[in-house]
């Protein structure tokens, strides 16, 4: 936790009561005490009854003064421990409900009420928000007071004790759109052209192409200054090397959609233009677009075809030019892969302001808004139970190391099952959490947002106060260790490569013990029965096998095959098996003989081809997870066994083991499916395929997934919940959000929708190859070219004639389960690891009524999130003012910071590009302001030539300094910085594009935007 001049409540002063001492102590004694006493008086001393009675006020003064102080210190000792409790619960308060703020200060207010509830202050807590520029700012106050214990006795019967916090979170920036849409849309004549098309690069794309996230080629430009990329740790054709795409472009680019307010009986849309990927170039002059005749034909089937098929050099024509390939690698070798783009809709975590939106429906002057609200990586929404308790008993603290080489952030999950931010923990640092029995915590990682633990507080909570550890290789939360006798493990290993050894306490930490070489046998002491033993590859640092122990001296094989196989017969005829391996990673083969013994062990990278006898049994392993992908027995002559790309599959995976079942897989379609099934890791694993009109059933558990394709598009998705269920494949049908069937849950998020768009390399039909057909020939259903008899498209044909310069929806959420919020769209395309394409396409939301032409965008704003990433197409002009940030007044006295990747590239020789970052026009900056820039590269960091850091410009960029690298530009936001946020365009601020000499600018770039300093962090 980031505390910044944290200031700390006192306790208020208070003086000592005058004593007020009892009648009873300075009462006479009875004569006879007297005589008594007078008796024992020292020889020639008389004793009066008063002297008797003063020594005795004195004894007793003494003894009530010295217990009254001897108490009071006890009781400031308990008054100053409530006081830093309740400082903790303070902070903890503020910081959960800041995360609203400034969009939705009702919403920080009530979460920040609720958190301090849940630390047992239901009734003493106060909420304040800060005003104008400091709309970010949360001050949560504790009162209570307290009893004291021995204090009373002075006359001090309680202690009021006051804490405050103030949290303060400062929401990213939306970049590139104020409106329902990103990117061009040339259906739209009048308003729908922003000069620019959303892009997006498979892996295998060179970086220095301009996708600086998606593409993981760190391919070296010979042509340029700077040959190494940006952002490289070197030049090469390897996947692995681009830092950025490592850390950001898997998990793809993500996009906001802002509902403002509900539309009564509309339901809310999310479309994409032209989310296929196609092959017509950057310019879409190439020969698989139809001739002004061959247009002219169409128009029988599609009435604007004349216009809406041209080529980007025919007049119009570079407005429906959302520029594809399917090989942008450079590498021919590489043109048979196809690209798949997956976009997919989450649930909103997150309300936005209350209050409608004005909805331009063309692109003023002026710069426009984003909603300043976000939804965090991971955790903050909504979970299955079990919940914390509603009512808090057992105090206690837990403390929580992070272990692990990533910050993480920590959620408690609230009554209502809502997670809530209880700290944020860098690396190899720890947390200290006030807590209660029951209370439940989850763990994410700060940078993925991916899930890494759970952990319920005991009940009740006794003893030392928990401590949870979160190791490096922790992915569940157990099982643990339990109480069982001691025992030995025997370890044999015969894989190709070390596994390492870690016993899973009972804290749920792994502790690394013995590194078995390949080959070798370690004999491992000092475990239980009943405890989870891990084995991971050093090499990898991948999990390769879990097991947990039997008995009290287990024998346990990390086999190199996975799971035992069954034996091989007496050998056959002579047989040859040609591997062919088509995934990222290598694979390892081998073959079993009759004894059941490993006889053979091959690692696979691209092809191997075995000599063998018919009858033989061969595994195919998935290298670093031990995952056993196929099995099968080898037939006489010559054979080969394809392994396609791997995919690890969002949402829940199956469960380790359940009861044997089955599953029936019915096909009602016209076409062949792929059925994979999800390992207790996630990754689908090819199991069979169905003929159209075919049914099949799988051998399968309770709980183990299953997932339908047809071809790269998904067409089912079942978890067995009972044994023997049936799934049947219908026809497709237009794709629309389904509650149940179609959603998946994963660290909290809801996936509501998803589709997978695949490519289509536009070349002539081949009967070899069902997957072709140019332009004309897949959308004319009469031609012959697939058609499944009847004169009509198939679905090869129907899906690229829907889906080609055209408005497909991905995602229709009905109107009784619209919910006001940020929803969040992905775009990825690492569906195929082997893509070597680029996909152009735009992104739109919609409200659709009952009728086709009840449409609105009122209310909606759909902006990309941190990375923006761009395909700059102006056709013949000149300049262009692009949307590049939206501000908030709450970023005064704060620090912009954009990157403009790749931003030199000009497609005409000669040709070179200006540009300028310029301020709100609705702020009170004025019409230009100073800012500071680097140039960055893999050579070091230079300041550009041509720039003008009064103003914020640059002249001159070309691609001989600027291909592939970045441009770092700092620009301070004033202290007084004031700006409107009425229309959505206002507080936007710009980047103002001119290309000289004669320049057509075909430009690929990634901007990416954020403001300086901690977003989340504590005031004081």
């Amino acid at each position: 936790m980031h505390v910044i001049g944290k200031v700390r409540g006192t306790v208020k002063p208070w003086s000592p009561p005058t004593l007020a001492l009892a009648p009873e102590i300075l009462r006479e004694e009875q004569p006879r005490d007297a005589a008594k006493r007078n008796s024992q008086g020292r020889p020639g001393e008389a004793t009066t009854n008063g002297e008797r009675g003063a020594v005795a006020v004195v004894v007793a003064i003494l003894l009530v003064v010295v217990l009254g102080f001897v108490g009071l210190g006890v009781d400031i000792g308990f008054w100053y421990y409530q006081g830093w409790r309740q400082q903790q619960a303070a902070d903890q308060a503020a910081l959960a409900g800041a995360v609203f703020l400034p969009g939705d200060p009702a919403q920080a207010k009530s979460i920040a009420i609720q958190f301090a509830a849940l630390n047992g202050y239901d009734v003493d807590v106060t909420t304040t928000n800060g005003t104008a520029s400091k709309a970010n700012q949360l001050t949560v106050s504790l009162s209570r007071d307290y009893n004291g214990f021995f204090s009373s006795i002075l006359g001090k019967k309680f202690q009021n004790i006051y804490r405050t916090s103030l949290a303060e979170f400062v929401p990213p920036l939306a970049i590139g759109s104020p409106f329902a849409r990103a990117g061009n849309d040339p259906e739209n004549a009048t308003g729908g052209n922003f000069n620019y098309w959303l892009n997006q690069h498979g892996p295998w794309v060179a970086k220095h192409q301009g996708d600086r996230y998606a593409s993981d080629i760190c391919d070296a430009d010979l042509t340029v200054v700077h040959k190494t990329p940006y952002g490289c740790v070197a030049s090469t054709q390897t996947r692995g090397k681009n830092v950025d795409y490592g850390r950001i472009g898997k998990f793809g680019y993500r996009y906001s959609v802002d509902v403002n307010a509900v539309q009564a009986g509309k339901d809310l849309v999310f479309e994409v233009f032209d989310g296929i990927t196609t092959s017509v170039g950057s310019t879409c002059n190439t020969s698989n677009l139809p001739t002004a005749t061959q247009r002219q034909a169409l128009s029988r089937w599609v009435p604007d075809a004349d216009v809406r098929y041209r080529s980007g050099s025919e007049p119009t024509g570079v407005n429906w030019c959302a520029a594809d390939d399917i090989n942008f690698s450079g590498n021919a070798a590489r043109n048979t892969q196809y690209m798949d783009t997956e976009f997919a809709v989450f649930a909103p975590t997150r309300s936005v302001a209350a209050g409608a939106l004005v909805q331009n429906t063309t692109p003023p002057t002026t710069i426009a808004p984003a909603v300043t609200t976000t939804t965090l990586p991971g955790g903050g929404g909504t979970i299955a139970g079990p919940c914390s308790p509603a009512t808090t008993t057992g105090a206690t603290t837990v403390t929580v190391n992070n272990d692990r080489a990533t910050s993480l952030k920590g959620y408690l999950v609230s009554p209502s099952c809502l997670e809530t931010l209880a700290f944020a923990s860098p690396p190899a640092s720890n947390a200290v959490l006030n807590s209660f029995a029951g209370y439940r915590y989850r763990f994410y990682d700060a940078s993925s947002g991916a899930f890494v633990g759970q952990y319920t507080v005991p009940t009740p909570a006794l003893g030392p106060s928990p401590t949870i550890s979160l190791a490096a290789h922790l992915e569940s939360p157990g099982p643990c260790a339990v109480g069982g006798g001691n025992a030995t493990l025997t370890v044999t290993n015969q894989r190709s490569m070390s596994v390492g050894i870690y016993s899973m306490g009972a804290n749920c930490r792994e502790t690394f013990l013995y590194e078995v070489p390949a080959g070798g046998t370690q004999s491992v002491a000092g475990l239980t029965v009943g405890q989870s033993i891990r084995f991971y590859e050093p090499s990898t640092n991948r999990l390769a096998q879990s097991y947990v122990m039997p008995n009290a001296s287990p024998v346990y094989t990390i086999t190199a095959a996975g799971p035992a196989a069954a034996c091989s017969p007496s050998p056959g005829a002579a047989a040859t098996i040609n591997f062919v391996n088509q995934r990222p990673d290598p694979i390892r083969v081998y073959s079993v003989d009759s004894s059941c013994n490993v006889t053979a062990e091959q690692t696979v990278a691209s092809g191997w081809t075995a000599t063998t006898n018919a009858g033989t049994i061969w595994q195919v392993v998935d290298t670093y997870t031990g995952a056993v992908l196929r099995t099968f027995s080898a037939i006489a002559g010559a054979q080969t066994i394809s392994e396609q790309p791997r995919v690890l599959t969002s949402g829940n995976c199956s469960t380790t083991s359940g009861a044997n079942s089955t599953l029936q897989v019915v096909n009602d379609r016209s076409t062949t499916l792929t059925i994979k099934s999800v390992g207790a890791d996630c990754l689908e694993v090819l199991q069979s395929t169905i003929a159209p009109n075919a049914t099949a059933v799988m051998s399968s558990f309770v709980g183990q997934r299953w997932k339908v394709y047809d071809g790269a598009e998904e067409a089912g998705d079942i978890t067995l919940v009972n044994v023997g269920e049936t799934l049947t494949i219908a026809a497709p049908n237009s794709w629309v959000w389904d509650p149940n069937a179609g959603s998946t849950t994963n660290g909290g998020t809801v996936v509501l929708c998803s589709r997978i768009e695949t490519s289509y390399p536009l070349t002539s039909y081949s009967s070899l190859d069902q997957h072709t057909g140019t332009v004309s020939q897949l959308i004319n259903p009469a031609d012959g070219v697939h058609d499944n008899g009847s004169g009509t498209r198939d679905t090869f044909a129907e899906n690229f004639a829907t889906g080609f310069r055209r408005w497909r929806q991905f995602c229709r959420i009905p109107a009784a389960s619209v919910a006001v919020g940020r929803y969040t769209i992905t775009t990825k395309t690492n569906v195929n690891d082997q893509s070597a394409g680029t996909n152009s396409f735009s992104l739109r939301a919609q409200w659709r009524g009952a009728l086709p032409a009840d449409t609105s965008e009122a209310g909606l704003q759909l902006s990309a999130v941190e990375n923006f990433p761009v395909f700059i197409n102006l056709g013949g002009a000149s300049t262009s003012t692009l949307y590049m940030t939206r501000l908030n007044p709450v970023h005064a006295g704060r620090t912009m910071r954009l990157e403009l990747f790749d931003i030199g590239d000009i497609g005409t020789p000669g040709g070179t590009l200006n540009f300028q970052v310029l301020p709100p026009t609705n702020s009170n900056v004025g019409s230009s302001w100073p800012c500071s820039m680097k140039l960055m590269s893999a050579d070091g960091t230079f300041a550009p030539a041509g720039l003008n850091a009064a103003n914020c410009s640059i002249t001159g960029l070309s691609r001989q300094i600027y291909n592939g690298t970045a441009i770092q530009i700092d620009i301070p936001i004033p202290q007084n910085f004031t700006c409107s946020l009425v229309l959505p365009t206002d507080c936007w601020t710009a980047v103002k594009l001119t290309f000289n000499n004669g320049a057509r600018p075909t430009d690929r770039t990634t901007w990416s935007a954020s403001v300086l300093g901690d977003p989340l962090r504590l005031l004081k």
